[in-house]
């Protein structure tokens, strides 16, 4: 899981996903569409899927 730290609106609804700092996301897959390992694929608390950049979020452990 991760914990966004700043606001994020993507530029492409159909790839990205936008949060709000301090969502909370489940991380999918460590890299993206193109294996770019500066993004992940994250699926947010409503359910949506798109890749975040990994700059703008905060790992987290929930033991």
């Amino acid at each position: 899981f991760c914990k966004a730290l700043y606001d994020y609106s993507s530029s492409d609804s159909t790839i990205e996903l936008s949060f709000k700092k301090d969502d909370l996301l489940a991380i999918l897959d460590n890299t993206d569409h193109i294996n770019n390992n500066n993004w992940l694929k994250c699926r947010s608390k409503s359910g949506q899927i798109g890749y975040i950049p990994k700059n703008y979020i905060k790992l987290i452990n929930l033991d």
